[in-house]
């Protein structure tokens, strides 16, 4: 007589408990990935409001010094309503004279690796309002370690200027009144 290929009782209560532990590990990993994914979600949205909100001009450049980015408070504070035919453009060409060849040596120092820094004049688009700009870019690092892009902070200074001449009054008056 053939003998009999029915599965032992305790090999099948074994299989279905290791079967129970995988369920439950699977829905461990399900719920840490969902976690996961809603914090880099957050934390992303943090970043986008916190750049869209800056008064300062934050803009992304490629290597050769061609518009990639502008966040929304630099286009309120240069007037530009649309950015589209700026994309990929030459940020350059913003500039003239010695503060164009200030923004292209300053260019130059950070696509090495450097920070570079100038003072240079732009008028906004529309009005045509007299800026000074405070610029600063600094190397965006890829992968590799080698500069990728760059970071261009500018900021008005003219208005800087004016918001330091009122602390300085406020403090001196407050020093007047102690």
């Amino acid at each position: 007589m053939a003998a009999s290929s029915q599965p032992d009782p305790s090999s099948i209560q074994s299989l279905e408990s290791e079967l129970q532990e995988a369920r439950a590990e699977l829905a461990r990993l399900a719920m840490e990935h969902q976690l996961t994914t809603e914090s880099l979600r957050a934390s992303e949205e943090f970043k986008s409001r916190l750049i869209a909100c800056s008064r300062d001009c934050i803009k992304v450049l490629d290597l050769e010094g061609r518009l990639l980015f502008l966040n929304d408070g630099g286009m309120k504070e240069l007037e530009i309503c649309d950015l589209a035919p700026l994309l990929n453009t030459s940020w350059f060409d913003f500039w003239e004279g010695e503060d164009r060849e200030a923004a292209c040596e300053a260019v130059r120092s950070a696509r090495e690796g450097g920070t570079g820094r100038f003072t240079g004049y732009f008028e906004t688009r529309l009005s045509r309002m007299p800026r000074w700009w405070d610029v600063v870019i600094s190397p965006i690092y890829g992968a590799t370690g080698n500069p990728e892009r760059l970071l261009v902070l500018s900021r008005d200074q003219v208005a800087a200027d004016a918001y330091t001449a009122i602390a300085r009054a406020l403090l001196q008056e407050a020093r007047a009144h102690a």
